[in-house]
């Protein structure tokens, strides 16, 4: 992926007005991120989505609209994943974890397979300080591998190409996610609730993702493990799925 850095060389540089209404005046400077631009300005410097700038200054300057979507196609309806869906056990589930210890902090990594959803979890417990433990989660619904497979990828690239261009730090909206509501689960087409984040002081980039009114951090380093681990999804899945049907069955004998 390549970003587009564009200089104004008049003695002044351009106004902007953003569709949202923003103004923005001697517009002198344009990075060009795959989501958002970076402009410096009278004010001083601004990320802005790509999408929320005029069609004239994107020809002008190169600028191509990219979203964070996925065609229905990519989504996966297998027969695991619809026996998985049917049913409701929430004491049953299955997982795989990876962990590391670095000094006396015990990091640890785990995919976990529910009924009806999996989810990602990264644990911080101190040695020797067990109640001062701390886990972030990050659930996606059971069809939903292409999305937790592109999310991270996106994650591992954008803080690539971060160091490559030696950016200053930044946050900016890098896709959707989704969400329990009653029961329901439903894709967030208008609230983004996912950021990328980079952080040049600490050369590092990661994931915060909003969910249930909650913030959850996620270093490049989880997102790192995520990614292996997600690679056993399919057996975990398929794991759950014998689990049950040994359960029904036994259930099934007894009455």
């Amino acid at each position: 992926m390549i970003f587009g850095v564009f200089v104004l060389f008049q003695a002044y540089g351009e106004n902007l007005t953003t569709l949202d209404g923003r103004r923005f005046t001697n517009v002198v400077f344009v990075t060009n991120y795959p989501a958002l631009v970076i402009i410096k300005h009278d004010g001083g410097e601004s990320g802005i989505k790509n999408t929320n700038l005029p069609a004239e200054f994107c020809a002008k300057h190169g600028i191509k609209i990219s979203t964070y979507t996925v065609a229905a196609s990519s989504r996966q309806t297998n027969a695991v994943d619809l026996f998985l869906a049917s049913r409701s056990y929430p004491g049953f589930f299955v997982y795989s974890e990876t962990n590391e210890l670095i000094g006396n902090i015990d990091r640890t990594w785990t995919i976990s397979v529910y009924p009806q959803k999996f989810e990602f979890s990264y644990s911080i417990m101190p040695l020797g300080n067990p109640g001062n433990f701390e886990t972030h989660y990050l659930s996606f619904s059971l069809d939903q591998e292409y999305l937790a497979i592109a999310l991270f990828n996106k994650v591992i690239q954008w803080g690539k190409n971060c160091v490559e261009n030696n950016d200053e730090s930044f946050e900016d909206y890098i896709g959707y996610l989704p969400y329990k509501n009653g029961g329901a689960s439903k894709e967030l087409d208008e609230i983004e609730n996912s950021k990328f984040y980079w952080d040049k002081d600490h050369a590092t980039a990661g994931l915060k993702v909003l969910q249930l009114g909650q913030y959850s951090n996620f270093d490049q380093k989880s997102i790192a493990h995520f990614l292996i681990l997600i690679q056993s999804l399919p057996s975990l899945k398929q794991e759950l799925a014998n689990k049950i049907k040994n359960y029904e069955a036994k259930q099934a004998l007894s009455k």
